[in-house]
């Protein structure tokens, strides 16, 4: 039961990630601002209605690039969690989810940093992509940099919604600098050869979403999404204990050997053997088996599998217990207490967090804690598998705070 309880843990998401999340996906832009400025809204008068968003909205939406790799290790959740997390927003109508993108370019110039600075002259896209570098970086970016670098690394999308443009365009754009663009260059070599390469990589969720959401409307996508993650956990745990309940009633500690039955005659008994097939002992053979146990347990897992499912009211009126986690006593307290000062005093250049340390604490690898590497740590890892995981949690947020 602990092994598959680490299952339903896995799968869940700290409530800080969700707010980073929630933070990345929905940009704020100046939508609502401008519409007001040219007299069209008057943003005094709007109201967020509670349990959804307002509609119609004034922003149509922008594109949203949320790199995978980056995120996943700064919010130390898997990437089929995220996934999963955008699609429950997209299902309530929040965002439009798109396939995944490259959206990291290098845009690097054979011709040196003169062919780079000719190139942000002539194309668009590039001179955006040198004004964001230079907003980001400081004024003296364009300067230093520019001066004495032939490449630079932005971001498709960034660069697209400071343009106004779609990314399909600016990376069409993009594309064709390696063949159209080749008088930039003072070399005639280069120029017969092609001067510039554009490489495209970072897989990336590309999203469509609004930034015009009110303080009051991000809280409620944050409040929602944890709600969803809070109640996905709690129906899984409920399924596996009304499984495990389901099964203790039907089980038995022993089984019987085949006994012969008053129709099956003793000389073909004799015939058979041990490595006979279940088809040729049916109706020679029966074994002991609790009354009606094998109906019930059909019934009961066709109710499961139903599309109401099995609630614990139904078990209860079946007269089937479920088993609960006891609480913990005050010496297992102070002992995970002891644990988790001794892990953070050991490993000082960790950012643990309680949910983390509780992952460790039930053997649960994640990206940043991978299996690989904490695994051979036996004094921490799994050490508290029998233990709530919950609970875990909250006694290791509550000593880190006090470590503090």
């Amino acid at each position: 039961m602990y092994e598959l309880n680490r299952h339903i843990y896995s799968d869940s998401v700290d409530p800080y990630a969700i707010k980073k999340l929630s933070g990345a996906v929905f940009p704020v832009c100046h939508c609502s601002r401008l519409q007001y400025e040219g007299g069209l809204v008057n943003p005094d008068t709007e109201t967020c209605p509670p349990g959804e968003l307002k509609t119609p909205r004034q922003c149509k939406g922008h594109e949203v690039a949320v790199p995978i790799e980056a995120t996943v290790q700064a919010l130390d959740t898997r990437e089929e969690c995220l996934a999963t997390l955008l699609c429950h927003l997209e299902q309530r109508g929040w965002l439009r989810v798109r396939n995944h993108t490259f959206d990291t370019c290098t845009l690097k110039c054979y011709g040196g940093s003169r062919q780079l600075r000719a190139l942000a002259r002539k194309v668009p896209a590039v001179a955006a992509a040198v004004a964001l570098l230079r907003e980001r970086s400081g004024e003296e970016w364009e300067e230093e940099e520019l001066e004495q670098s032939n490449r630079i690394i932005f971001s498709v999308t960034g660069v697209a919604s400071r343009m106004g443009w779609e990314s399909k365009v600016v990376r069409s754009e993009l594309s064709s600098l390696e063949v159209n663009d080749r008088g930039t260059c003072p070399s005639p070599l280069l120029q017969a050869r092609g001067s510039v390469m554009v490489e495209m990589e970072g897989l990336a969720f590309s999203l469509v979403a609004p930034g015009d959401l009110s303080a009051c409307e991000r809280e409620e996508v944050i409040a929602f999404l944890k709600e969803r993650v809070a109640s996905q956990e709690r129906r899984g745990l409920e399924k596996l204990q009304l499984l495990q309940a389901v099964l203790r009633t039907v089980a038995t500690e022993t089984h019987s050997d085949p006994i012969r039955t008053s129709e099956t005659p003793t000389n073909e008994l004799r015939g058979l053997e041990t490595s006979d097939t279940p088809e040729k002992l049916r109706g020679h053979v029966k074994f002991e088996t609790p009354d009606n146990s094998g109906a019930t347990l059909k019934e009961i897992i066709s109710r499961y599998f139903s599309r109401e499912g099995l609630t614990t009211a139904e078990l209860a009126e079946r007269g089937i217990p479920l088993t609960t986690d006891s609480d913990l006593t005050a010496e297992e307290e102070e002992e995970v207490g002891r644990d988790v000062a001794t892990l953070v005093a050991r490993y000082s250049d960790q950012h643990f967090t309680g949910r983390a340390i509780a992952r460790l604490f039930h053997g649960i690898p994640s990206p940043l804690y991978p299996a690989m590497a904490w695994g051979a740590q036996r004094w921490v890892w799994r050490k508290y598998l029998h233990l709530n995981f919950n609970k875990l949690s909250r006694i290791a947020t509550k000593t880190l705070l006090e470590l503090r």
